[in-house]
């Protein structure tokens, strides 16, 4: 049974249990027989507003606020380990980690600025960048952890 396209009228398709309407030539979910397929090529151009321009310059600078933090924890952490080697090692970690950021956040600005510079309709969404991002983060956080663990650990050990 095939889900009425945009338009349809529901009543009409509710009533008529037997046969399904006959698909339009310009009905792509009439002709596919896909349920929950409402969408309709768009004909016009998109208007693009400057906030939207802005808002991807802000979006791009929320991800620059990261880097810092990132990076100016990553710094600290080298600053005060006192010339410890494993102490430092700890800061280093983190410091590819910030420069992943900063080219994520770079491409994810270009390609949006792409796309609304050429007025495209999107998706302008990435699911995948932010979780890889994040388990990056906690992976380097959990190494971190553990190594300091184990070196505390083998500190009390020996003394």
């Amino acid at each position: 049974m095939r889900a009425p396209s945009v338009g349809g009228d529901w009543l009409s398709y509710i009533a008529r249990t037997r046969d399904p309407p006959a698909p339009k030539g310009d009905d792509f979910a009439a002709e596919s027989g896909e349920v929950g397929t409402l969408l309709i090529p768009r004909k016009v151009p998109i208007k693009v507003e400057p906030k939207v321009h802005f808002a991807n310059e802000r979006t791009f600078l929320a991800w620059l606020h990261v880097v810092v933090m990132i990076a100016g924890a990553s710094v600290t952490i080298v600053t005060f380990s006192e010339g410890r080697l494993v102490d430092q090692l700890f800061g280093v970690i983190l410091l590819p980690v910030s420069v992943a950021y900063i080219f994520y956040a770079l491409t994810q600005y270009a390609r949006r600025a792409i796309m609304i510079k050429h007025h495209e309709p999107g998706p302008y969404i990435d699911v995948a960048g932010p979780t890889v991002l994040t388990m990056v983060l906690v992976f380097s956080i959990i190494v971190q952890f553990f190594g300091k663990l184990h070196s505390v650990m083998n500190d009390e050990w020996t003394n």
